[in-house]
């Protein structure tokens, strides 16, 4: 009776940050496409790890991409699973997350080797860990897999995981030693590189992250968020040339990301090639009309440019379509005072200090 139900809508909307679980495989197993907005961390990424092996899951990247594709209703076609093994299928793909994931079912034969070789304790305590993590009790997982460690430090899939959680939790440094104890075991896993890149990133050491990012496009030059993440700490340098190198290399690679197209436009303003900017955004807010990155960045180079009526009507545009936030309250704001309308001007910037005094 409860899968009846499912059965009868034509839409499932996830949640975030936090994605739906078991009601999001409810939602599969009946054949309802799920619409979700992929994050950063385990819980907001789980229906994407679905997407990336079984149809039914449309991934965005942000709130007016999902706005975008809800109202286009999507459908798929269903291939029905039998109630016996849609639960397990489901847990096996559970684990799959791409960039961030805690990865229990790393593979079917490591999972097999880690019953065959280590203690049936240390195996217990790493499942209850996963237990933990996947219902977001991160600190109950971690003790669960240090435990799990002492019993058997050799097992990799258990480190993984216990480096997540130090990330997840914001202790970097901590996360760092783990991902560098597991690089050095399994040097060829571009996982254990990225994430290396991405917590170096964020404790502000910019080089080893240059480093360890460009080690995981050497084995994956397509990869996006290396690409992405990278040509933004080359901007941050002011090596413009080789993060506009990358960034459109990037987008030639994947030319529906609506992240990449923003950025491409906030480095050009960086670099101050506010022409090239103005051309560019011409061109991507066309495809991205409700990306607020793409926006924001288009209106701030025709504002630079003194273009600045040019400038209030994109902006304006997206906050009379209910597209807010701050940024765009502030530039337009800044529009309106360059066009002498320093009443209306007056108004955006007393919002912008409604959002943040």
């Amino acid at each position: 009776e409860h899968l009846a139900r499912h059965q009868l809508a034509d839409l499932f909307l996830d949640t975030v940050p936090c994605n739906a679980h078991t009601t999001a495989r409810d939602a599969l197993r009946s054949g309802v496409p799920i619409i979700t907005i992929q994050g950063d961390s385990f819980a907001s990424r789980v229906a994407s790890s679905l997407g990336q092996i079984a149809s039914g899951v449309f991934i965005t990247e942000s709130l007016s991409e999902y706005r975008l594709l809800a109202a286009q209703k999507p459908r798929i076609d269903v291939e029905w699973i039998s109630q016996s093994e849609f639960p397990k299928n489901f847990y096996q793909l559970l684990g799959r997350i791409s960039h961030c994931d805690f990865i229990f079912e790393k593979s079917c034969t490591e999972v097999k080797s880690a019953f065959e070789k280590n203690s049936q304790d240390a195996v217990r305590l790493l499942q209850e860990a996963v237990n933990f993590l996947q219902i977001g009790n991160v600190n109950a997982g971690r003790l669960k897999l240090l435990e799990s460690l002492k019993l058997d430090d050799s097992n990799n899939v258990t480190r993984a995981n216990l480096a997540l959680t130090y990330a997840l939790e914001g202790e970097f440094e901590v996360a760092i030693q783990e991902y560098k104890e597991l690089y050095k075991r399994e040097p060829n896993t571009v996982q254990h590189a990225y994430q290396l890149a991405y917590c170096f990133e964020q404790i502000d050491e910019m080089e080893p992250a240059i480093d360890f990012y460009r080690q995981v496009l050497s084995s994956e030059p397509k990869h996006l968020k290396a690409s992405n993440n990278l040509a933004l700490l080359l901007s941050k340098q002011k090596r413009f040339e080789n993060a506009l190198k990358l960034i459109v290399s990037a987008m030639h690679n994947h030319p529906d990301n609506q992240m990449l197209a923003g950025n491409i436009l906030g480095i050009l303003n960086e670099a101050k090639m506010f022409e090239k900017a103005i051309g560019q955004g011409k061109q991507l807010i066309l495809q991205f009309p409700d990306d607020l990155n793409v926006i924001n960045n288009y209106g701030n180079a025709l504002i630079q440019k003194k273009l600045y009526r040019e400038a209030v009507i994109v902006l304006d545009s997206a906050l009379s379509r209910g597209l807010e936030r701050i940024d765009l309250w502030y530039h337009s704001g800044i529009a309106l005072r360059g066009s002498l309308d320093f009443a209306e001007a007056a108004k955006r910037f007393k919002r912008t200090l409604v959002d943040d005094p």
